[in-house]
């Protein structure tokens, strides 16, 4: 899917078994992003399953967006599916787009960030400065395992990414969605975190 050029865009990954509170979460967030930022087109991304459950169930998030993108996925927990679109994301739709996870809260303008050069832009996890305070003890467990790099300067919270539409842009989505495939098939481990870092 091919985003229009001089729209700001920002997409959820929606996936659910049942009509549950990650619903009623994005919806929340969206209401924030509305009343703070009400030119923003806003994008829900999520698996076949979970459209046929929202739309069985007449579940109101599906009117609140101006547009829905269905994906297949490999069958699992929602969880699964759900990463399993993020990590892809960038492989799936043509940005430049703001990717924000179903938990935030939007207090002020963000069109700012849709001025950015960079290929991709993120924040320190938990906003903290100290690298030791933003990895997660069980994300440190993962990069260890897995044997992968851990940066000494910051660890990058996968729930606000923002994204242009670049080569690099693709090439990291592709290293993200194989990194987050391998740590999920050797530790049965389904968070994005320590792969996106």
């Amino acid at each position: 899917k091919k985003l229009k050029k001089n729209v700001n865009h920002a997409l959820y990954v929606v996936t659910c078994d049942s009509r549950d509170l990650f619903s009623t979460m994005t919806r929340i967030s969206i209401a924030s992003l509305r009343l703070t930022n009400p030119e923003i087109k806003v994008m829900i991304v999520l698996d076949v399953i979970s459209e046929r459950i929202l739309r069985d169930n007449a579940d109101p998030l599906l009117k609140e967006v101006d547009e829905i993108i269905a994906i297949e996925t490999p069958n699992g927990k929602s969880v699964f599916r759900n990463r399993h679109i993020k990590t892809r994301l960038g492989n799936l739709i043509s940005g430049p787009f703001l990717f924000l996870d179903s938990d935030t809260v939007i207090r002020g303008d963000i069109t700012s960030i849709y001025n950015y050069n960079a290929d991709i832009a993120g924040v320190p996890n938990l906003s903290q400065k100290s690298i030791k305070k933003q990895i997660w003890n069980q994300d440190l467990k993962v990069l260890k395992q897995m044997k992968w790099k851990i940066r000494s300067d910051y660890y990058v919270n996968g729930g606000v990414l923002f994204f242009n539409n670049s080569e690099s842009t693709f090439n990291f989505f592709k290293s993200w969605h194989s990194k987050w495939l391998q740590s999920n098939k050797r530790l049965m481990y389904l968070r994005d975190q320590p792969s996106l870092n």
